[in-house]
């Protein structure tokens, strides 16, 4: 039997394969993309949970869980427009820019056409982040750390 050779990356064939330009092609709304989400999560999480704290609400397992979903739901709304560039320009066969893009999803449904999609983002996204957050504040406080403020 005549034994396979490894396969190991090759800057050449990498080259050939793929232009040097498409390599990062779409790195820039990915970038943003996660800060939005990341925005949407903390002013949902943090922002529901500081406002509830005020108005006389307990810091326990309920608040959490009710924060994750408002975390949920906010990184879903402000990436929702990223996330429908990110994949419609990554998937384009052509070389047109990312701003053609925005064109065409504005040009097919107007602004709405931006959240398409967003409400399956946040039912994937809830489970995890109720589940995330909340057990990460019970680890914190069963270890003596508290809550966090």
């Amino acid at each position: 039997l005549r034994q396979a050779e490894p396969v190991r990356p090759d800057i050449d064939v990498w080259a050939k394969l793929s232009d040097a330009r498409n390599v990062l092609r779409g790195s820039a709304s990915v970038s943003i993309r996660g800060a939005l989400f990341s925005c949407g999560q903390m002013l949902g999480y943090d922002g529901l949970k500081s406002t509830a704290k005020a108005h006389g609400f307990e810091d326990g397992p309920s608040l959490h869980l009710i924060s994750s979903v408002a975390a949920s739901f906010g990184a879903s709304v402000l990436s929702a427009p990223a996330d429908l560039l990110v994949a419609r320009y990554m998937s384009m066969t052509t070389s047109e820019s990312l701003l053609h893009c925005v064109r065409e999803v504005y040009d097919e449904s107007g602004v709405r056409g931006f959240w398409r999609g967003w409400s399956v983002s946040f039912i994937r996204l809830t489970p995890v982040m109720v589940t995330y957050s909340t057990v990460y504040e019970q680890l914190r406080y069963r270890s003596g750390l508290g809550y966090l403020n």
